[in-house]
């Protein structure tokens, strides 16, 4: 603990939202006329862009941030995910939410039992029938104050199941990269809409199920590790997709169940440049099982620099068991197991995490935010094989969603975190950095001394500065 002082971060700002969010409902995006990320909130039937305000001493802001194909009234329609990546300077949007025509006379939301290749509307503005929704908003870089206020175009979709979240991914072809989001729903089935735009029109449409069993084969779940025979399939509480650093065309997928089962998988995608088609191939498919519910799970790099040789990890959150780590999942799959030492915590729920270099030491760690109004930061400690505990911290309410995002654009990951109606944003004290930068400044000057680089590199910038 005093090796890593609490003050390393501290909470700089907290806003308001208009109502209460869930652990599906934040996503990060990228606002490029400030040139800085941004948090895009949703909060029950409305939404929120945080960020920090340049004119008012950089203080923590929010905008409201107002979506087309919506329905009017607010108060007939929930938002249950949200999901955004950035792709050519334009942000892409998945909103997947309910709407209830009234409170007299609610959509009906029982399981669709027809074809499902007719279980999608296609057009905006189209039947609105059905009770689950999922909107794709594009929003490129706008010149008013907020950057997805009024987004140049979109589409919508309904769909037959109630989705439980939302995420994005890529399809690797032999020639391109096409931005797909990957929707679960309580049929165990995990539904694949793909970017179809064109010069003309926006436009996501969903494979076929024949061509998401190809394309994603890791999705072919067998039924008899989800559940016992003659009952409902269990859902899908949270999934994560993660392309290896230096050999994208690496595709692990974790998958995580009520029912406590973890699936953990690694595809591969054909490196065939002369095939027309893409090729996946299933490497290995594990599941694991706990003794509850599974609330999230992540992949994160052990280290924060090394992406030529990295190692990939898996944190799994659990509301009766805590949280596991598993280490360098592609080689050794479940096997290589660390556990997190939280005997300095009171028994609690693991609702959420998020994995980044707190400590500027190049190595990435854990923070987990749990239900009784917590978080608390982990290091890895390789003389002891565990998570140690480095802070711990109490907010107002329990914590539903962490993000790692620089608002402020200056190189420096800020905290996001989520509790029912605030954001926090927790920063780095500046101080600490400054007397990090200095030392590690020091420490590379004195390295180049100790090897004879430093007096060339002092000639080099002569002659450089000769030049000009």
């Amino acid at each position: 603990m005093e090796n890593h002082p609490r003050s390393w971060l501290w909470e700089g700002f907290s806003v308001k939202l208009d109502g209460v969010t869930n652990v599906y409902g934040c996503s990060k995006m990228f606002n490029f006329n400030r040139n800085a990320e941004e948090v895009l909130v949703a909060s029950e039937n409305c939404f929120k862009s945080v960020r920090f305000d340049r004119t008012d001493n950089l203080r923590g802001t929010t905008s409201c941030v107002k979506l087309p194909g919506l329905p009017e009234v607010q108060s007939t329609f929930t938002v249950l995910a949200i999901d955004c990546f950035t792709n050519n300077e334009i942000n892409i949007i998945c909103v997947v939410f309910i709407n209830c025509q009234s409170e007299e006379d609610p959509l009906l939301t029982e399981p669709f039992t027809g074809d499902l290749s007719g279980s999608l509307v296609g057009s905006a503005g189209g039947d609105q029938s059905k009770c689950c929704c999922i909107n794709f908003y594009s929003c490129p870089n706008a010149s008013d104050d907020s950057n997805v206020s009024n987004p140049v175009d979109y589409c919508e979709q309904s769909i037959a199941y109630n989705p439980t979240m939302v995420t994005n991914a890529f399809l690797t072809h032999p020639n391109r990269q096409q931005n797909v989001f990957l929707v679960p729903c309580e049929n165990s089935l995990i539904h694949v809409f793909t970017d179809t735009s064109t010069e003309n029109s926006f436009k996501f449409t969903e494979l076929p199920q024949d061509e998401t069993e190809i394309l994603f084969p890791e999705f072919n779940f067998d039924e008899n590790y989800l559940t016992q025979p003659d009952q409902p399939l269990p859902l899908i509480l949270w999934m994560d997709v993660f392309y290896v650093p230096s050999e994208e065309r690496k595709r692990l997928s974790a998958v995580a169940w009520e029912n406590g089962n973890v699936q953990l998988s690694l595809c591969q995608v054909s490196t065939e440049e002369s095939e027309t088609e893409t090729a996946v191939a299933l490497v290995f498919c594990k599941v694991i099982c706990y003794d509850g519910p599974v609330t999230q799970l992540r992949f994160f790099n052990r280290s924060a620099v090394d992406v030529v040789n990295p190692q990939v990890n898996l944190v799994v959150c659990t509301a009766l068991e805590f949280v596991y780590v598993y280490h360098d999942v592609v080689k050794c799959i479940f096997s290589k197991v660390v556990h997190v030492d939280d005997s300095s915590l009171e028994s609690d729920c693991v609702l959420c995490c998020a994995c980044y270099d707190i400590d500027m030491d190049s190595t990435n760690e854990i923070v987990i935010g749990t239900f009784y109004q917590q978080i608390a930061a982990f290091k890895y400690s390789p003389h002891r094989n565990v998570y140690e505990l480095m802070w711990d911290r109490k907010y107002p309410g329990p914590v539903r969603g962490l993000q790692v995002v620089d608002l402020s654009n200056d190189g420096i990951n800020d905290l996001i975190v989520m509790t029912n109606n605030t954001v926090h944003i927790m920063q780095h004290n500046i101080a600490h950095i400054a007397a990090l930068c200095k030392e590690k400044l020091l420490a590379y000057v004195q390295k180049l001394q100790n090897s004879g680089n430093l007096e060339s590199l002092q000639r080099e910038q002569l002659e450089v500065h000769g030049d000009s």
